[in-house]
């Protein structure tokens, strides 16, 4: 005996059947916007490794920290992507190179500087998000 002939013998599919199928069919409608949520709200926002704190003074020369723009101390700790002309998301130089921020600073060393990962974290541009579960994140 198959399903077909027991739902014939007790009467067919009735608006009782038509009920329960409904209403289970509703939550499961409901779960495809809640899957999606994520593709919006997990967004990665562009990052680069956070800059370690740095004394006031470089190097004892007259130059302050202050004085930098924010795109001088990029250049001096991040790397750039040579295939993308960008600042690296995951790696920084392990000593400042202030020459490539067109500091000038006598005694710096110019052959290929060491790098390493993000130890103090990543710090998130907010041009795109403002904030996402990527970049709340604390670890």
């Amino acid at each position: 005996m198959g399903f077909s002939d027991i739902l014939d013998e007790i009467g067919g599919f009735g608006r009782f059947q038509w009920i329960h199928v409904t209403l289970l069919s509703i939550p499961g409608l409901l779960m495809a916007s809640q899957n999606l949520l994520n593709n919006f709200a997990a967004g990665i926002p562009g990052h680069h490794c956070t800059i370690p704190n740095i004394s006031n003074r470089i190097n004892d020369q007259n130059i302050t920290v202050e004085q930098l723009s924010t795109d001088q101390l990029l250049r001096a700790f991040i790397p750039v992507d040579k295939r993308s002309s960008k600042f690296t998301k995951c790696t920084r130089y392990v000593e400042p190179q202030w020459h490539l921020a067109g500091v000038n600073i006598t005694g710096t060393n110019f052959t290929e500087p060491e790098t390493e990962t993000c130890l103090d974290g990543w710090t998130y541009q907010k041009t795109e998000f403002i904030s996402t579960i990527v970049s709340e994140v604390s670890y």
